[in-house]
């Protein structure tokens, strides 16, 4: 009997591949969503340094796979370059996963051509550009001064539902916002991040923790009066029944 084989189309096939290949080029190693900031610990800096140590033996592996001139890094402690590499690079990484289509257009039509986002992006009224690095950065009216450092004047576009700016703006929360204001902590991230709807998104993070700060004060204060109340009661069990 005659049988028929239906194989893939070429277009459905290859388009396959470049699926798998976008999976590949964009893994998502470190999630910042399985990090949170608190009073006792810093996801934020916990996140930065397990992304720098992941590049790092990324790095060493590549060199001793392929037999490079260059020689593994073993010091037992990071450097301010690998700090600031994988913060780079998470940026990068939430920025692809945002704005994925508005980096898209900045890299074929190149960045001196803002015009060419469409109108329903969201982005496009910060006039962004792509730097050196990768990031996508916005220019400002600081632009004509020089007395402000590069990342005041040209500051990382994020998005508030990403992550990585929940643990930014944790972080600014319990180094002003919770002590001195939401306006402080709104000043110091705009020094070097352009965030969509940054005033909400430290308003719901203040509430979010101050929230979680009270429900903890409030279980530990039963949780005490329960222990104290059990004990003053077999105490007085112990005093009625042996004197």
């Amino acid at each position: 009997f005659p049988v028929t084989i239906s194989l893939p189309q070429p277009e459905k096939l290859q388009d396959s591949i470049l699926q798998k290949e976008e999976v590949i080029r964009n893994p998502w190693p470190i999630d910042p969503d399985r990090y949170s900031t608190g009073m006792l610990w810093n996801g934020y800096r916990k996140l930065v340094r397990m992304t720098a140590w992941v590049m790092r033996f990324v790095r060493n592996l590549k060199i001793r796979c392929k037999k490079l001139g260059d020689h593994p890094v073993l010091d037992p402690h990071l450097n301010l370059k690998e700090i600031q590499e994988a913060h780079n690079q998470q940026i990068v990484w939430e920025q692809n996963k945002f704005f994925r289509k508005e980096i898209q257009i900045l890299k074929d039509h190149g960045n001196a051509s803002p015009v060419g986002l469409p109108r329903d992006s969201r982005i496009r009224k910060f006039t962004p550009f792509i730097d050196r690095k990768g990031i996508l950065r916005c220019r400002s009216r600081l632009e004509k001064t020089r007395i402000y450092g590069y990342d005041q004047v040209y500051p990382v576009i994020l998005d508030r539902r990403s992550g990585f700016t929940r643990l930014i703006a944790e972080d600014a929360h319990f180094e002003l916002a919770h002590p001195v204001g939401l306006n402080a902590a709104k000043a110091r991230i705009q020094r070097t991040y352009a965030i969509l709807r940054l005033r909400l998104t430290l308003a719901l993070t203040h509430l979010h923790l101050d929230l979680e700060l009270y429900l903890y004060l409030y279980f530990y204060f039963f949780f005490y009066l329960y222990l104290s109340l059990h004990l003053y009661f077999y105490l007085y069990l112990y005093l009625y029944f042996y004197f």
